[in-house]
């Protein structure tokens, strides 16, 4: 099964537009993708230029860059979302030492983000999801509508001394 912990993931102590371009390439070339075409859709940071985009405008590079509401209207908020429930729910939740460290712990926590069902997947993990499996926000429907009712029967059966 493909899961995002098998493209690629680095840590780093600073923002490295190197870092992001070894981290790319490995993933292209992991995957056989180097020779298909593709876009790489990305914000305008600039981890994102230097040796990224030279990378990409080689001659025979059949991968294009593409900016996130500059090139195109979509934003890149799914992939910093993801960023911010890792650094959320994880790494400011421990104390990690050092570099070397995080690295070490690094594939289990996103090994288990990619296992966590999702809200914004509707309820689906990320490696249902990359399975095939398609969010479908009326997959719960009936149970909103059930637990709205107990609730809203819940709430008017209350009798408050203090109101």
């Amino acid at each position: 099964m493909f899961t995002l912990s098998n493209l690629a993931c680095n840590a780093a102590a600073n923002y490295s537009s190197q870092i992001a371009c070894d981290t790319l390439k490995t993933v292209l070339e992991n995957y056989g993708l180097m020779g298909k075409e593709g876009m790489l859709i990305t914000d305008d940071g600039s981890e994102n230029k230097g040796a990224v985009t030279d990378m990409l405008a080689k001659p025979g590079m059949l991968w294009k860059k593409i900016i996130a509401q500059v090139d195109i209207v979509q934003s890149n908020s799914m992939v910093e979302a993801a960023n911010k429930i890792i650094k959320h729910r994880f790494l400011y939740k421990q104390c990690i030492a050092c570099l070397a460290e995080l690295k070490n712990k690094l594939p289990a926590i996103i090994e288990e983000y990619n296992n966590t069902p999702l809200v914004s997947l509707s309820a689906y993990t990320p490696n249902e999801v990359l399975a095939g499996k398609t969010p479908d926000f009326k997959r719960f429907e009936k149970q909103f509508f059930i637990a709205r009712k107990k609730r809203i029967s819940a709430n008017q059966n209350v009798t408050c001394d203090t109101c």
